[in-house]
């Protein structure tokens, strides 16, 4: 059982600390890599209070690595052989975004891999990069759900993989969406191309999978 499960944040300025770096995974993963951990036992809800953890932060910017050496932002996680994978938002100093990828036994202490595993290479992702990472696992293959950002349109994107490493893209879900509510205040009109941060669920209810974004 870890002391933190999901829903690890955090964010950081450079800093020299939590930099340690792999050039590879601490194993291959495959479409038959065990998922889960066979001793974990799910909280009864509500599960707060959470009580922040006294080192934090977990990880800091890596000045070693140009696309880390910025900022750190919001992960996702999914445990494989009783390992946690960490996929998190990191940024540079231009200020663009690539998906790193950590990993951990006991939720608290992380390696790294020292190169992102998914960054801009298609054109709605070109001078902002690649945002917000969301994952799910169905029979065998991964789903990540993140934000492609252009520098004038952040759109939902999604992306598949069968070992974290290689990921087939896909062009934005929903190509010349509009906005069909605004705040007078922070969005004072409707937004063209404006999707992001969707999280599908990890379960199918009445026969298909609902997504929140």
């Amino acid at each position: 059982m870890w002391l933190i499960t999901f829903g690890l944040l955090f964010v950081g300025a450079a800093a020299a600390q939590n930099v340690s770096s792999a050039d590879s995974l601490p194993f291959d993963i495959n479409s038959d890599t065990v998922e889960g951990d066979p001793d974990y036992i799910p909280p009864y809800f509500p599960i707060l209070p959470f009580n922040q953890y006294a080192n934090n932060p977990i990880l800091s910017p890596n000045p070693a690595n140009n696309f880390e050496s910025a900022f750190l932002y919001n992960p996702t996680a999914i445990v494989l052989n009783e390992t946690i994978f960490l996929l998190y938002r990191a940024q540079n100093e231009s200020l663009v975004s690539s998906v790193g990828l950590a990993w951990s036994t006991d939720g608290i202490n992380f390696e790294r891999l020292n190169r992102p595993i998914l960054y801009a290479t298609e054109p709605w992702e070109a001078g902002g990069g690649t945002e917000d990472p969301r994952i799910i696992r169905v029979n065998g293959t991964f789903y990540l759900t993140y934000t492609a950002y252009n520098l004038t349109s952040p759109q939902l994107c999604i992306a598949t993989s069968t070992d974290l490493l290689n990921w087939t893209k896909y062009p934005p879900l929903f190509p010349y969406w509009q906005d069909v509510a605004f705040s007078d205040i922070d969005v004072p009109g409707p937004r063209l191309n404006h999707s992001k941060s969707g999280a599908i669920t990890n379960e199918m209810v009445g026969g298909v999978y609902h997504m929140y974004w």
